[in-house]
């Protein structure tokens, strides 16, 4: 390949894409409050899709709590700042799970990397999208997840959240920086680690307040109640696929993201 050629590639790849090119499911995973499960939502909305038989890359975009990898028990991957200085291309940032699966651990920069550096090389991962059947994205539990999703060109950005007065004002929050931020990006509300009976009820403050306040309708993609067994299974070192094989949540959580998964392939 010629250096005119590979000049041409690099400056095409910096530009990533725009939203709603790319694969024909791409969705992220995001929240304005840790410790909604967030990452545990991303790992489960992978497993499905490639489940449905999908080839599917998960991009663990939070840039500072990358945790895909250990849920998966792989290995990290080079990180997107191996992209300065042409160490390595994008095609290379993946690391296979399996024949269906591969994770892209970003770890966004470095302790001299820039602010503008480090979402000129998050742009650049956008260009595999084309390559894989779904895409999830994990964007992390901060209000940069907005600033991730539109870098990346994402579309739709599941909100994760929970039913308590602070999980309700803090997703209140979220979706109006949404609004504010990124009106373009579609934010359907899990509600995560919430009992049936307290998601009908948070779900009815949530909407008066998002339908009162930021003169938008609210778009309730479910709930997940908690499972203590799942959790207990993780926080003794199982992975992802062996936590939730024996989950009571699997039905539950296979039905509402495959729905998920539909609605945003058929946009």
């Amino acid at each position: 390949m010629s250096l005119q050629a590979v000049q041409v590639r690099r400056f095409v790849a910096s530009r990533g894409t725009r939203p709603g090119r790319g694969a024909s499911r791409v969705v992220a995973v995001g929240s304005g409050r840790g410790g909604t499960g967030t990452s545990l939502v991303a790992g489960l909305l992978a497993a499905r899709a490639t489940a449905a038989g999908h080839r599917t890359l998960l991009v663990d975009a939070d840039p500072l709590v990358g945790s895909q990898h250990l849920l998966w028990g792989v290995g990290e991957g080079p990180g997107v700042a191996a992209l300065r200085g042409g160490v390595i291309e994008p095609e290379e940032l993946p690391v296979a799970v399996s024949s269906r699966l591969s994770i892209a651990t970003l770890s966004v920069g470095g302790p001299d990397t820039t602010e503008a550096e480090s979402r000129t090389l998050l742009r650049r991962i956008a260009v595999l999208f084309p390559s894989w059947d779904a895409v999830v994205v994990d964007a992390g539990s901060r209000r940069s997840s907005l600033r991730i999703c539109r870098d990346l060109g994402v579309r739709t950005l599941l909100v994760v959240g929970q039913a308590d007065p602070v999980g309700i004002a803090t997703t209140h929050a979220f979706l109006k920086a949404a609004a504010l931020d990124a009106p373009a990006i579609e934010t359907p509300v899990l509600l995560n680690r919430t009992a049936a009976h307290e998601a009908e009820r948070g779900t009815e403050v949530l909407r008066e307040g998002v339908e009162r306040f930021l003169d938008r309708p609210l778009r309730i993609a479910g709930s997940l109640p908690a499972d203590t067994r799942l959790t207990a299974a993780m926080a003794d070192g199982a992975t992802l696929p062996g936590a939730f094989a024996d989950s009571p949540l699997q039905g539950l959580a296979d039905a509402l993201l495959t729905q998920l998964l539909a609605t945003v392939a058929d946009r």
